[in-house]
């Protein structure tokens, strides 16, 4: 019954346009009214008998909501950088790419169990690298408490900034599950990632990659040459394909308030999208894109985009049968 839609009460804080430095002025008054609660008021009923009308309320705070900065914000974890995963804690492996300018978390095998063939055995269809360190633990409020309980005063844990707000309420720690990712972002984002991935005409973009596959000691065939030249990537578009996949998606006609109408969101020389909102992005990644795709792609290539669109898909259907 508690989770029932008309039992939820949705809080929103909107501080202004600018980045709060300190999140936790804006959460005070919503932390002092939820310890309130924790509590018991003493509320009304009038669809009770009269005599048993009054009753004391008691509510939670069952999880919070945002994108991944926001999160960082408002919870006081790093979601950038060395330690940018709040799930995974400081035990994430991690490299600085001097050429992307970026953290790369590129040792999936971390998280394969611990007799995998990948980790050891078949080491020279990666980096060449064995991969001892176990799977992270999923780190939760409490772990994190814990840790800067260690810490005694003298500074955070690797990946905490702050000591969150959220910490004053008595059952914080005991929250399986105290934040989560808006989904919409994330699938507006790769979906735009994966269009520039795709075209790879970016040169300055395509040189620093490839000199960090030498770096990281994967793909040796995809290297930067000597002369600055390199082999045509599988995984990007030829001009054929280019001008094949944009006459695709500009004759596809979604039915009435599906969506955009592709055609009229290419810049002038149809060669780039402009102007896509994120539901257009969601559209495009999870039907588009599955039928647009070039049949010329290597099939490992194709495999992996058609298993991410459908991924997504899937995973956003089931958001939206949730009650």
């Amino acid at each position: 019954m508690a989770m029932k839609k008309e039992h939820a009460m949705l809080t929103l804080i909107i501080p202004g346009k600018y980045q709060v430095k300190d999140m936790d002025v804006y959460m005070e008054p919503l932390i002092d009214e939820l310890r309130e609660l924790w509590d018991g008021v003493n509320m009304y009923d009038v669809s009770r008998p009269v005599n048993d009308r009054n009753f004391l309320f008691h509510a939670i705070l069952i999880w919070t909501i945002h994108d991944a900065p926001g999160l960082s914000i408002c919870c006081g974890l790093q979601t950038k950088g060395k330690h940018g995963c709040p799930s995974c804690g400081p035990k994430l492996l991690h490299r600085q790419s001097k050429d992307l300018n970026k953290t790369v978390y590129d040792e999936y095998r971390q998280f394969l169990p611990q007799n995998h063939r990948y980790r050891v055995r078949d080491k020279h269809k990666f980096n060449g690298k064995e991969v001892e360190m176990r799977k992270p633990i999923k780190m939760n409020p409490a772990r994190w408490k814990a840790m800067y309980d260690k810490k005694e005063g003298t500074g955070f844990p690797l990946g905490m900034k702050r000591l969150s707000i959220f910490y004053k309420l008595e059952y914080y720690e005991n929250l399986p599950i105290a934040h989560l990712l808006d989904t919409m972002h994330i699938g507006k984002n790769v979906a735009e990632c994966l269009w520039k991935h795709l075209n790879g005409t970016n040169l300055e973009a395509q040189i620093k990659l490839r000199k960090d596959l030498r770096v990281a000691n994967i793909m040796p065939n995809m290297w930067l040459h000597e002369d600055n030249s390199y082999v045509h990537a599988p995984w990007n578009f030829t001009s054929n394909e280019k001008e094949n996949i944009i006459s695709t998606m500009k004759n596809i006609r979604f039915p009435s308030g599906f969506g955009a109408t592709l055609k009229n969101l290419f810049t002038r020389d149809g060669s780039e999208f402009s102007g896509l909102k994120t539901h257009d992005w969601h559209n495009w990644i999870k039907y588009v894109l599955p039928a647009a795709i070039p049949s010329t792609f290597d099939h490992d290539v194709t495999l992996t985009i058609y298993k991410l669109c459908k991924y997504l898909r899937y995973f956003q259907s089931i958001m939206h049968t949730l009650p």
